[in-house]
């Protein structure tokens, strides 16, 4: 069953739907991580196909700044046509 979640709420092995070009490419969650806004790690690169998801997180009003982004990254695992 498919249901919508924010990217905090994602775990180990939840599954991420794209829906494009009359494709359906489902992935599954491996990883989320919170980092700070300038790490490089979320520029990587992987021998098969992932989809990193990104967001700002943990804002700080003295600021007006987010002090780190969460990251989702997910394993492609099919690829169909969409219905």
């Amino acid at each position: 069953m498919l249901r919508s979640a924010g990217l905090r709420e994602l775990r180990y092995g939840d599954w991420i739907v794209v829906e494009a070009w009359g494709m359906r490419y489902v992935y599954e969650v491996r990883a989320q991580e919170l980092v700070r806004p300038d790490a490089p790690s979320i520029f990587r690169h992987e021998e098969r196909a992932w989809i990193t998801l990104v967001t700002c997180a943990d804002f700080d009003e003295r600021t007006d700044s987010y002090r780190s982004r969460r990251l989702v990254r997910a394993v492609l695992v099919s690829v169909e046509a969409s219905d």
